[in-house]
């Protein structure tokens, strides 16, 4: 069953990937550049907050490609 990946940027301005679930969606996404964070609200995966605005849709982009 296909899964649904959001990847938004927040009003914090932090850049988030929710609904990576399986571990195939979770390494694309740490390839492209985005760190995993697991906690109580689950798997999800953030850009760092350093990241440059550029960079930012570079990195989303390619990670979108990619899934």
């Amino acid at each position: 069953m296909p899964t649904s990946i959001t990847i938004t940027s927040e009003f914090s301005g932090s850049v988030v990937a929710k609904g990576a679930t399986d571990d195939l969606s979770a390494q694309l996404l740490r390839h492209a550049g985005f760190k995993q964070i697991d906690d109580w609200h689950g798997r999800r995966h953030r850009l760092p907050t350093t990241t440059p605005l550029a960079d930012q849709v570079a990195i989303a982009s390619h990670a979108a490609e990619m899934l």
